[in-house]
């Protein structure tokens, strides 16, 4: 089973650009107040941080995103599926009813991956989308950037095979 595919290349400029960008200490902000910043799913192999996707290892009908928790006080998280097909799943992630149910409807071949994106405003830190698990389950935890307690969106991603 493949994990989680990553471009390690990108991990080290991931690592300086977070340790450059981070603080300590819980910083008050105004949820809409910067520009809006596409963040994409990161993953650690061999304690390198770097790009990744979700790997399909076997052919799949389908597979569901559901929000497994939320603190976030930020609006227009905007939730996306980019691959293997492109699907908004909402239009603002911290305001979603816990266990909000997304489906994606294949069929998608083994080899094929599933990517996903938050498109948020940039508040005083980075923000993070870290994907952890490996076929046919995954969790996404989003970090949108007030706070660095790494849960503002908790998601599960399980994908169910043909």
């Amino acid at each position: 089973m493949t994990p989680i595919r990553a471009a390690a290349a990108l991990g080290a400029a991931l690592s300086a650009f977070a340790m450059v960008s981070c603080k300590t200490g819980d910083i008050p902000t105004d949820p809409g107040s910067g520009p809006p910043v596409v963040t994409e799913l990161t993953c650690s192999v061999n304690g390198t941080p770097g790009a990744c996707t979700l790997p399909i290892d076997a052919a799949i009908n389908s597979f569901d995103v559901t929000l497994s928790s939320s603190s976030c006080n930020a609006s227009n998280d905007r939730l996306r599926v980019v691959a293997p097909v492109e699907k908004d799943l909402t239009s603002d992630a911290c305001h979603e009813s816990l266990n909000k149910h997304w489906s994606v409807d294949g069929p998608f071949t083994a080899g094929s991956a599933i990517d996903v994106q938050i498109i948020s405003s940039q508040l005083e830190r980075a923000p993070s989308l870290v994907a952890t698990g490996q076929f046919p389950n995954w969790t996404l935890t989003f970090e949108d950037g007030g706070d660095n307690d790494i849960n503002d969106v908790v998601l599960s991603v399980v994908a169910h095979p043909s």
